[in-house]
């Protein structure tokens, strides 16, 4: 009998708790304080979504070096429509507005970012970003990491992760894996061997034939503070920490390699560098020209686009004797280790955070529409880049019929192989565990050392991430191509 009055009122504080007015409510997962965790959207989900990207980029070193030239807006903009077009499909209810922006901000222009205050621009919900443009500061993107499986993951290249991760967590959906590299004249001697070679054995090879760095150089300063992070690995089991991500094992800028906690010799090193540089950074005009006649010893902060037009002269239009050809050397090691493989930066598309109600069914769409757009027809975008597509299934295209010569082609495969083997060189990251630098405050900082503003103690602190950045972003310019 006792059993059935215990039953009993377990029965009653059960129905009282269901149906008392003030019951707290059920708490879904996500609700509260974080809403960027997945959420199932339905096929009718309404919403309005702002893109920023740019113009495909095509350099005309021989015009203005520090620019890129796009294609014909009107095939780039319909290929944006196509892929507008195919998100609709499946979202119909989602209206997308695309905005192509110049590569370079305008004056008055903020660099990074996103804050609808760009002559009362309309705040974007996603923005591409690479190697010279402006980063918005990464406190102000959604991370990707709640929305990953390994399934999708596996999607894209394992070391194009490595590229667009922060502090072991995903700031951009990868679009691209661009190769920097340095460029010399066929006849020059620069002795970058299989083992690679250091800025030590660079510079004698400038000192004597002349260093070219584009007149807006930040690159080649975010090219020197490459950091190198640990060798990629195939999956852990599941549930165990990535490898490939910099890690307790990962070499230190102040011990072997580069990346890593920075360290006062490190700081050292790199401003002895720079004091060495500056005097031959002496350009002046003509820049492009002596691209085309190959009068210098070394080329250095010109990025994968020229890069391309250095090894793929259709593209270009112009001709050249054996004489002039070019050749791609990896950048030298600044710090740590001879280098042997290239420096390498992503391509991506990230997702700004925004206030407000609805905030996670809008954050969970621009994470659809991003993740879309990566996987958009990869392998045309790269076609003038010396770069692969991030996304698996457009690399074996890309593979298949690739744009560049064989040899080029084969070049970039082989590099990203054994820079894999080796961990990658992360463009602008000293540490490969911290956030990259924003290329248009490299600029900024650029500019200030060259009108002696910066020494090179400063400088080199700015780099390794041992002093305070500048404390405003510039608005003036991006790195060059």
């Amino acid at each position: 009998m006792r059993r059935f009055r215990w039953l009993a009122l377990i029965v009653v504080i059960a129905a009282v708790a269901m149906f008392w007015p003030d019951r707290p409510a059920v708490r879904e997962p996500g609700d509260g304080e974080d809403p960027y965790v997945p959420l199932e959207l339905p096929a009718d989900v309404q919403a309005r979504l702002v893109v920023w990207d740019h113009p495909w980029p095509h350099a005309d070193p021989i015009a203005d070096p520090s620019r890129f030239q796009g294609e014909a807006p009107e095939p780039w903009a319909q290929r944006l429509a196509d892929a507008v077009s195919a998100f609709a499909r499946r979202f119909p209810g989602v209206e997308v507005v695309v905005e192509v922006r110049p590569f370079r901000p305008g004056p008055g222009d903020t660099a990074g970012a996103p804050a609808g205050s760009e002559g009362g621009a309309e705040a974007p919900d996603v923005i591409a970003v690479w190697w010279g443009g402006p980063l918005p500061p990464l406190e102000e993107l959604v991370p990707l990491d709640p929305y990953l499986t390994e399934a999708v993951r596996a999607e894209y290249h394992p070391a194009a992760w490595s590229l667009v991760e922060a502090g072991g967590s995903a700031w951009g959906w990868p679009r691209w894996l661009a190769f920097h590299y340095w460029l010399a004249p066929g006849t020059a001697d620069a002795p970058a061997s299989a083992g690679g070679w250091t800025i030590d054995a660079a510079l004698p090879v400038a000192a004597a034939e002349g260093l070219l760095a584009p007149p807006a150089g930040g690159g080649l300063l975010l090219e020197l503070a490459a950091g190198r992070g640990a060798p990629l690995t195939p999956p852990p089991a599941a549930g165990a920490p990535r490898d490939g991500a910099p890690g307790d094992g990962a070499p230190g800028v102040g011990d072997a390699a580069s990346g890593g906690e920075m360290t006062p010799n490190a700081v050292v090193r790199l401003a002895e560098v720079l004091g060495r540089l500056r005097p031959l950074l002496a350009a002046g005009d003509g820049v492009g020209q002596r691209l085309t006649e190959a009068r210098f010893g070394l080329a250095a902060g010109f990025g994968p686009a020229v890069g391309h037009w250095a090894v793929s002269p259709p593209w270009s239009g112009r001709s050249r004797t054996d004489e002039q050809a070019l050749r791609l050397l990896p950048p030298p090691a600044a710090l740590g280790e001879p280098a042997a493989a290239p420096v390498l930066s992503p391509g991506a598309y990230v997702v700004l955070r925004k206030a407000g109600p609805g905030e996670r069914v809008r954050a969970q769409l621009a994470m659809e529409l991003a993740r879309h757009l990566s996987t958009w027809e990869v392998e045309a975008a790269v076609a003038r880049l010396l770069a692969l597509p991030a996304h698996q299934p457009a690399l074996a295209r890309w593979q298949a019929q690739p744009p560049l010569a064989a040899a080029a082609a084969q070049r970039l495969l082989r590099d990203l192989e054994q820079a894999a083997a080796q961990g990658l060189r992360v463009y602008g990251r000293p540490d490969p565990a911290a956030a990259p630098l924003d290329p248009a405050v490299a600029l900024d900082w650029w500019r200030r050392w060259l009108a002696g503003e910066l020494t090179d103690q400063t400088l080199a602190r700015l780099l390794l991430g041992s002093a305070a950045p500048s404390p405003a972003r510039v608005g003036a310019g991006a790195a060059a191509p």
